[in-house]
């Protein structure tokens, strides 16, 4: 069960819609630019401004994946230990489970100091802020088996890799799946945040913030406007693809326990 041309016609013309309706309030309440620009002035600065989008988006763009595949490999490698490891599940898992509410902006100083202000340290808030709901999630779906599954496997004599491979890991694929739909959203975030705080040269959030002078303040704001379009749409994006993949896996048990 895909992505049917219903549901993508549906996305679109609501996308469409509240597009229209955004334009026509901004024309009839003649409202200012420097207040809310219409779609057509952020889309006019869009195209006019290609090349400069297109150079911080991609610099987002690495910021946002790289630092969410390192936190995906790190999140299921360490869940997987705190699982099988009674000690290190005591020593660092409550810690983990603590860490998880602290506020990402206050560690975001830290680590521009600690990593510098170039690319590391974004990446390095991109993976902190998508690390936790992966291995919390990872850890549970881990530890929430049957115990009849468990006591057969010891009874047909199973290693611990087989009771991981066939047993854990299976069940834990749907939390896997879910932290990953959350994470792909906060490594935006995190991204975003860290270029803000560390005020670097490069990045949406930068090319947003940073004056031009021969810019004006429309411009200015339509240029905040788009980037800030640039930045939902990676979000909405990485929450769709993830949804949808979850609707598909969601479908395909619904038909195999039918035919069951």
């Amino acid at each position: 069960m895909g992505i049917s041309k219903t549901d993508i016609g549906t996305t679109t013309i609501s996308i469409i819609a509240t597009l229209a309706v955004w334009e026509l309030l901004t024309r009839i309440f003649h409202i200012p630019g420097y207040i809310l620009p219409s779609p057509s002035a952020i889309f006019v600065e869009a195209v006019t401004r290609y090349p400069l989008y297109l150079y911080h988006s991609w610099i987002t763009f690495y910021e946002m994946v790289v630092g969410f595949l390192l936190a995906a490999a790190v999140g299921v490698f360490l869940a997987v230990v705190i699982v099988y490891s009674r000690i290190i599940r005591n020593m660092i898992y409550p810690q983990i489970v603590v860490l998880q509410i602290v506020p990402k902006v206050a560690i975001a100083p830290l680590l521009l100091i600690w990593a510098g202000y170039g690319l590391t340290s974004k990446v390095l808030l991109a993976l902190l802020v998508s690390f936790f709901p992966i291995v919390v999630n990872m850890v549970t779906g881990l530890v929430a088996i049957e115990e009849e599954l468990l006591d057969l496997c010891r009874i047909l004599h199973s290693g611990r890799w087989q009771e991981f491979s066939k047993v854990r890991l299976p069940n834990a694929l749907p939390y896997l799946f879910s932290s990953l739909k959350v994470a792909s959203t906060l490594s935006v975030i995190g991204a975003v945040i860290g270029e803000f705080v560390g005020a670097a040269t490069k990045g949406l959030a930068t090319s947003s913030s940073s004056p031009i002078p021969s810019c004006g303040l429309r411009c200015r704001l339509s240029r905040c406007s788009a980037c800030r379009y640039l930045d939902f749409y990676y979000m909405a994006l990485s929450s769709w693809r993830s949804a949808s993949a979850c609707r598909g896996r969601s479908g395909n048990r619904h038909r195999h326990n039918r035919r069951r």
